[in-house]
C-alpha cells in the first residue's frame, strides 16, 4: 500500500491479513481446508513467486515458508517477508 522512511527506519504500509499467517491457519484445528482449496493456496504462491522471478530486475524471495504467506478472510494467499 505504501512506504515511509525516516533516517533511521523504514515503514512499509501492507492490506490487512486477518487470517494471519499460512503457518497459523494449517494449524488451526477449527479449519477444514479441501483439497480444492490447498492447490488454490499453492496456485496463489506460485503466481506471486512468478510475478516477482518476472519483475525486472528479478526479485528473488529466498526465505519462502508458511510463516511468510499471510491469509485474508477467503484464505487467499500474499506473499510477505519483513525480517529484521
Amino acid at each position: 500500500m505504501g512506504i515511509s522512511q525516516t533516517d533511521d527506519y523504514y515503514y512499509i504500509v501492507t492490506e490487512y491479513m486477518p487470517k494471519k499467517s499460512l503457518d497459523l491457519v494449517l494449524k488451526d484445528d477449527k479449519l477444514q481446508l479441501d483439497i480444492k482449496k490447498k492447490v488454490q493456496m499453492a496456485i496463489d504462491i506460485a503466481k506471486a513467486l512468478c510475478f516477482l522471478h518476472n519483475s525486472s530486475p528479478p526479485i528473488l524471495h529466498r526465505d519462502l515458508k508458511t510463516a511468510n504467506c499471510l491469509c485474508d478472510e477467503n484464505l487467499n494467499i500474499k506473499i510477505a517477508d519483513f525480517g529484521y
